[in-house]
C-alpha cells in the first residue's frame, strides 16, 4: 500500500468522524449546490428522507401520495414516525431530492445493506438492487449486499428513491450511512475496502493452513488452535460487512448466510478461548475456557435452530459473550505480564490492536458514522499476525519449564 493510499485513508477517516460542515439532509431534501468535491469528496445522506410507509413508488408518484420523515440510517421500527413505533415487517419507499452544482455529470452512492432487500433508483432508473422488494412475503427475496454505483447526472436536480422490503421478522429498514460522492473517489475507496477484505480472507485461510500444519509436524497445539481463529475469522469477514463470499462467487440462500453470520461470533470466542488457554494455562483458568467453550456451543445450536426472527434478538447475548471474553482475555493477559511469561508483552499487543478495532466499531455505530473498512482489514490484519507470533515464544517446552520454575500470579498475590 502506498504512501499516497494510507493518507487518503486516514482523510477518509477524518472526514467519517467529523461532520460539522457537511450539508444535511433536512425534510427530503439536500442542497449541494456549492459542493466542492476536492475539499469534500464524500457526504453522508443521513438524515431526514421523505418516508412512505406501505408503498413502493416511482419519482412521478411521490407528490401525489401522503408522506412522513423517517432517518434512513435507523431501522423504521426503531424511531418515531409521526409518534408511532412502526412493526418490524413490512416495505417502504425513502424519497430525497439533491441539489447538485450544474457542472457535475457523474456522482457515486454508496449504498449499504439493509433489512432485508433493496431497490435504489435515481429519477427513473433502476441503478442496483439487493435480493428482490416486494409487496408480500412470497414476492420478497432478502438478501444483504452493499454497493458502490455510479449514477449520470443530467439534471441539477436529481430524485434518490430506496425501496425497502422485510418480511424475515428482523429490523426493518437501514442501519447503515448511504453516502453520495466524487465518482472516482468513491469507487476507488470501494476498490479499496474490496481489495483489503478479500487480502485478509486469504491471509485468514493460510494462517489456518500454515496453523495446521505446522502443528501436524510438531504437534503444538497452540497453533491448531491458531488454525481453528483464522477459519473463524476467514467465515466471519466472507459473510458480515461487506459481504464478500459473493466475490468468491459463493452465493447461499439469505438464511443460511445470515446464521453463518451470527454463528461466527460464538466461533471466534469459542476458538479465541481455546487458543488463549492453551498458551496460557494459568492466566487463563480451565474453567473460564470450559465456561466459553459450552456458552459458545449452546449459542451456535440456538442460531441453527431459532427461525429468522430470533436473530436480532439472540445479537445483544452475543454481544455480551464477545465482550466478556474481551475482559477476561485483557485480565489474563495483565497477569502473565505481571509475571513476566515470556512473550506476554507480544500479546498483549496484539490484544490492545483488537481493543482499538472494536472500539472505533463501536464509536462509529454510536455516531452512526460509516466504518473506514481498511482500517479494520488492517487492524485484524496485525492482530492475527502478532498472536501468530506469540507461538514462536510459547512453546511446548517454554510452558513447561514456566509450570516448574517460575512463579505464578497466586504466588505473588494470593489466590482470588
Amino acid at each position: 500500500m502506498t504512501l499516497r493510499t494510507i493518507l487518503l485513508l486516514l482523510f477518509n477517516l477524518a472526514c467519517f468522524t467529523s461532520r460539522a460542515e457537511a450539508p444535511l439532509v433536512t425534510k427530503g431534501e439536500l442542497d449541494l449546490t456549492t459542493w466542492n468535491q476536492k475539499q469534500m469528496p464524500t457526504i453522508s445522506l443521513a438524515g431526514e428522507w421523505r418516508f412512505y410507509w406501505q408503498e413502493l413508488l416511482t419519482v412521478n408518484q411521490l407528490d401525489s401520495k401522503a408522506y412522513s420523515y423517517a432517518q434512513l440510517s435507523v431501522p423504521w421500527n426503531e424511531q418515531e414516525i409521526d409518534g408511532e413505533v412502526l412493526p418490524k415487517t413490512g416495505y417502504a419507499t425513502y424519497a430525497l431530492r439533491i441539489k447538485l452544482p450544474p457542472a457535475i455529470k457523474e456522482v457515486a452512492f454508496a449504498v449499504p445493506a439493509v433489512f432485508n432487500s433493496y431497490a435504489f433508483w435515481v429519477d427513473n432508473e433502476l441503478i442496483c438492487s439487493s435480493g428482490q422488494v416486494g409487496t408480500t412475503e412470497s414476492e420478497t427475496i432478502p438478501k444483504w449486499k452493499p454497493q458502490t454505483v455510479l449514477v449520470k447526472v443530467n439534471s441539477p436536480t436529481i430524485t434518490v428513491i430506496f425501496q425497502i422490503a422485510n418480511f424475515q421478522n428482523t429490523r426493518g429498514g437501514c442501519a447503515e450511512v448511504m453516502r453520495i460522492g466524487e465518482a472516482g473517489y468513491l469507487t476507488w475507496l470501494s476498490d479499496i475496502y474490496h481489495t483489503t477484505g478479500k487480502l485478509l480472507i486469504i491471509f485468514c485461510a493460510l494462517l489456518g493452513s500454515a496453523g495446521i500444519s505446522i502443528y501436524y509436524l510438531t504437534e503444538a497445539k497452540g497453533y491448531l488452535y491458531l488454525a481453528f481463529l483464522g477459519f473463524a475469522y476467514l467465515l466471519r469477514f466472507l459473510f458480515s460487512d461487506l459481504y464478500l463470499a459473493t466475490d468468491f462467487e459463493i452465493d447461499l440462500p439469505w438464511l443460511l448466510a445470515a446464521k453463518i453470520e451470527y454463528a461466527t461470533v460464538p466461533l471466534i470466542v469459542a476458538a479465541a478461548a481455546t487458543f488463549m488457554s492453551a498458551i496460557y494455562p494459568k492466566e487463563f483458568k480451565r474453567t473460564a475456557r470450559i465456561f466459553f467453550q459450552a456458552t459458545s456451543a449452546i449459542a451456535v445450536l440456538c442460531i441453527v435452530l431459532i427461525p429468522s426472527g430470533g436473530l436480532t434478538p439472540i445479537l445483544l447475548l452475543l454481544q455480551v459473550l464477545g465482550l466478556s471474553l474481551a475482559v477476561y482475555c485483557s485480565i489474563s493477559i495483565l497477569r502473565a505480564v505481571i509475571t513476566n511469561r515470556s512473550g506476554a508483552w507480544v500479546t498483549a499487543l496484539s490484544m490492545g490492536v483488537l481493543i482499538a478495532v472494536a472500539s472505533y466499531n463501536v464509536y462509529a455505530f454510536i455516531m452512526v458514522l460509516d466504518l473506514n473498512r481498511a482500517f479494520i482489514h488492517i487492524g485484524y490484519a496485525c492482530a492475527l499476525s502478532l498472536a501468530a507470533f506469540s507461538l514462536m515464544y510459547r512453546t511446548p517446552l517454554r510452558l513447561k519449564q514456566e509450570d516448574s520454575e517460575m512463579l505464578r500470579y497466586e504466588d505473588l498475590y494470593g489466590k482470588e
